[in-house]
C-alpha cells in the first residue's frame, strides 16, 4: 500500500468518526397516560405496549389500584408514577434487558381494602354493558387503553390498542379512538363510547 492510499483512508477514517460524533442520540419516546383506579396488572401491560418494551416480569405478589396522569414523560417517569402511585407501593429495575417489577418491601403506606371498593362500584353502563375505560397511554401515532367489562371483581380487563379488532360480548368492533376522556368502538353506525372512569367515583355535594 503506498502512502497515498494510506492517508486516503485515514482521511475517510476520520471523516466517518466525525460524522458518528455529530449525529444526536434519539429522543426518547414520551407519551401521556391516564389511570383511573385502574388494575394495576393491567397498566403496567398499558406502559409497556404503549413503549414499545416487551421483556418485562410481573410477579402475582403485585396487586393493587392506581390513579395517576403523566403528561409527556418517558417510560422511565411513566413507569415510576406508576409505582409510586400504586398502593401497596411499587418499585422497579432492569436487569438483563428484562423490566421487573415488585412491591416495595419498606413501604409503609395504607393498602386500600380491594373488596369493599368493589362492593362499592359504581360502573357506566353503555349499550346495556357494564364497562369503564380505567387507562390510557397516548402517543403520536399509538393509542393504548385499558377495557373492563362487567362488574369487578369478575369483570373481563385487557389492554386494546386503537385500530384493532375487539369483542364485545360476541360482537365485533374496531378500537376506533382513545382519548384522555373516552373509547370509542365502532361498529356499523352504533358506536359504544366508553368514558374513563374510576371505580367509585368521588362523592359530589
Amino acid at each position: 500500500m503506498n502512502r497515498r492510499t494510506l492517508l486516503t483512508l485515514t482521511g475517510l477514517a476520520v471523516l466517518a468518526e466525525a460524522a458518528q460524533a455529530q449525529t444526536p442520540p434519539a429522543a426518547p419516546l414520551k407519551r401521556d397516560l391516564f389511570l383511573a383506579q385502574a388494575p394495576v396488572e393491567k397498566a403496567l401491560e398499558l406502559v409497556m405496549r404503549g413503549f414499545g418494551e416487551g421483556n418485562y416480569l410481573i410477579p402475582n405478589t403485585v396487586f393493587g389500584l392506581v390513579t395517576a396522569t403523566v403528561s409527556q414523560g418517558t417510560f422511565e417517569q411513566a413507569l415510576t408514577q406508576l409505582c409510586q402511585s400504586n398502593r401497596p407501593v411499587l418499585e422497579w429495575k432492569r436487569e438483563d434487558g428484562i423490566v421487573e417489577i415488585a412491591p416495595k418491601a419498606d413501604s409503609k403506606l395504607p393498602v386500600p381494602n380491594l373488596a369493599l371498593l368493589y362492593q362499592q362500584a359504581r360502573l357506566p353502563i353503555v349499550g346495556g354493558t357494564v364497562c369503564r375505560m380505567s387507562g390510557c397511554v397516548l402517543g403520536e401515532k399509538v393509542a393504548f387503553a385499558i377495557l373492563e367489562l362487567g362488574a369487578p371483581p369478575n369483570s373481563e380487563v385487557r389492554v386494546v390498542e386503537q385500530g384493532k379488532p375487539v369483542s364485545v360480548r360476541g360482537e365485533r368492533y374496531v378500537v376506533a379512538k382513545i382519548s384522555e376522556k373516552e373509547l370509542v368502538l365502532a361498529r356499523d353506525k352504533t358506536p359504544l363510547k366508553i368514558p374513563l372512569a374510576p371505580l367509585v367515583p368521588k362523592p359530589t355535594r
